[in-house]
C-alpha cells in the first residue's frame, strides 16, 4: 500500500469533481488560438469547503491508545482532485481534515494518495503519526546534536547526519 502525505494550508485549491482539463475551442478567427488547458469544473479552497460542511459530517474517530487513554479526533474525509493547471489530467487524492475535540478551532489538513479503499480510521491514524516523527527530530536536535553542524560540503553534512542518527539509536 503506497502512501504519500502532504500537509497543506487553508488556501489549497481542490476540485470536488474531476476537472477534466481541455483546451477551449477557438471562438473567432482573430487573435491567437487558445493553447492552455482549462478546468471544466470550479475549484474550491479547502477552508471554504470545510465551512460549507454540516456539523453531522464530522465523525469521531479513535486515533490510537496512549498512556493517558484513547486519543480521538473528529475527521472529515473527502475524495478530491488536484490539478496544477499544466498537467493533462487531474489526480485523485484523499482529503483528511482533523479537528481536535477539545479545541475545535485547531484544524489540520492533509492530502494522501493512498488506495481508494483505505478507511477513514486508517487515514486518521497515519496522519497522527506525524507527531512521532516531529518529536524524534526535536529530541535529536536537543540531545544528539542533529542541528549542530558546521560543514561546507555535502559529504560532511551526510557524515554528521549519519553519526547523529546512530547516536539517537543508542540513546
Amino acid at each position: 500500500m503506497k502512501h504519500s502525505w502532504q500537509m497543506y494550508t487553508t488556501d489549497q485549491l481542490i476540485y470536488l469533481e474531476d476537472p477534466k482539463p481541455v483546451v477551449p475551442q477557438r471562438k473567432s478567427k482573430r487573435g491567437k488560438a487558445p493553447n492552455r488547458l482549462k478546468a471544466q469544473t470550479q475549484a474550491t479552497r479547502v477552508d471554504e469547503f470545510v465551512q460549507l460542511q454540516p456539523s453531522n459530517a464530522w465523525q469521531k474517530v479513535k486515533i490510537r491508545d496512549s498512556s493517558k487513554g484513547v486519543v480521538s479526533a473528529e475527521i472529515l474525509h473527502q475524495q478530491v482532485w488536484l490539478w496544477d493547471g499544466e498537467e493533462e489530467k487531474a489526480h485523485n487524492w484523499h482529503l483528511i481534515i482533523k479537528r481536535e475535540i477539545n479545541s475545535p478551532k485547531t484544524i489540520k489538513y492533509s492530502l494522501s494518495y493512498a488506495d481508494k479503499e483505505t478507511s477513514k480510521e486508517r487515514l486518521a491514524f497515519m496522519q497522527g503519526q506525524r507527531y512521532w516523527v516531529e518529536d524524534s527530530i526535536k529530541n535529536g536536535k536537543q540531545s544528539c546534536g542533529l542541528s549542530d553542524y558546521q560543514v561546507r560540503k555535502w559529504r560532511g553534512f551526510h557524515h554528521h547526519m549519519a553519526l547523529s542518527l546512530m547516536v539517537m539509536l543508542f540513546i
